[in-house]
C-alpha cells in the first residue's frame, strides 16, 4: 500500500472497475498531480495450477491535449506471489521474502528484489499485464514512480531506517540477586518456615500466606510473639 500510494502526498485513486466489476479481480489506478502514476491490479482466484492468470490491458490517454500523458514504451512491475490467498508465510514481494513462516523476519525483506520491465505495444496504444492466480502486480508508468518505492542509497529513494526492539520476550523469573549480597546474607530459618516457603518458579508451590494447615498456625503464632519481643527490645 505504501509503494501503491508513493511519497508525494498527492496521490488519488480511482476504482476502474475492471472486468465489468469482478470481485477477484479489481483493478485501481492511482494519479499523483493528476497524472496516473501507477495501476494495481488484483487476482483474489486461488488457483495455483495458473490457469486463473489474466492480462489487464493498460491503455494511457488524455482529453487534454496540453497533457503529457501518454502510454509509455515501456513500464516496470511489481509482483506479489503466493501459493494460495490465505497464506501466511512464504510469499515473495518483486522476489524478495520474509521467511518461509510467521516471525521468521526483523521485518526487512531478504533476497535480491526483482523489478520486471514489460514492453509496450505504442502502436496501439497498449500495455498487457500478466496477472497471476492468486497474485498482486504493482504497474510503475514511469521512472519517477517507481523511485518512491526504491528503498536503498543510490536508488532514488531514502536508505532504509532500522530500529532497536522494543519487544518483551520474558515476562517471569526476572528478578536477578547480587552474589555477593547472597553470598553474605542470613538467609532464612528452614527449621521453623519450613513448609512455609513460597516459590519463584511459576505454577509451582503457591505462597506460604494462603496455607492454613494446623502446624502452620503454630509457626504463625510463634511468629507473631517474636515480633512482639522485637518490638518490645
Amino acid at each position: 500500500m505504501a509503494e501503491a500510494l508513493g511519497t508525494s502526498g498527492s496521490a488519488r485513486v480511482l476504482d476502474l472497475n475492471a472486468n465489468d466489476a469482478n470481485t477477484y479481480t479489481p483493478a485501481y489506478a492511482i494519479y499523483e498531480n493528476n497524472s496516473p502514476a501507477r495501476v494495481a491490479l488484483f487476482n483474489y482466484m486461488d488457483d495455483a495450477s495458473g490457469a486463473s492468470t489474466y492480462t489487464a490491458s493498460i491503455s494511457i490517454s488524455s482529453s487534454n491535449p496540453d497533457s503529457s500523458s501518454s502510454t509509455p514504451s515501456s513500464v516496470k512491475v511489481k509482483y506479489l506471489s503466493a501459493s494460495s490467498v490465505s497464506q501466511k508465510g512464504n510469499f515473495t514481494w518483486a522476489g524478495q521474502t520474509w521467511g518461509e513462516a510467521s516471525f521468521m523476519s526483523d521485518g526487512r525483506a531478504v533476497g535480491e528484489e526483482n523489478v520486471q520491465e514489460v514492453p509496450c505495444d505504442t502502436s496501439n496504444n497498449v500495455c498487457r499485464i500478466q496477472v497471476p492466480s492468486p497474485g498482486f502486480a504493482l504497474v510503475f508508468l514511469s521512472d519517477s514512480a517507481l523511485s518512491e518505492s526504491m528503498d536503498g542509497e543510490g536508488d532514488g529513494g531514502e536508505e532504509v531506517k532500522t530500529f532497536a526492539t522494543t519487544a518483551v520476550t520474558k515476562t517471569h523469573n526476572t528478578a536477578t540477586v547480587d552474589p555477593a549480597v547472597l553470598a553474605t546474607s542470613n538467609g532464612h530459618q528452614a527449621g521453623v518456615l519450613k513448609g512455609m516457603e513460597g516459590s519463584t518458579s511459576r505454577g509451582s508451590a503457591k505462597n506460604a500466606a494462603v496455607r492454613v494447615g494446623g502446624g502452620e498456625r503454630w509457626v504463625g503464632l510463634v511468629m507473631v510473639l517474636g515480633i512482639g519481643l522485637l518490638v518490645g527490645i
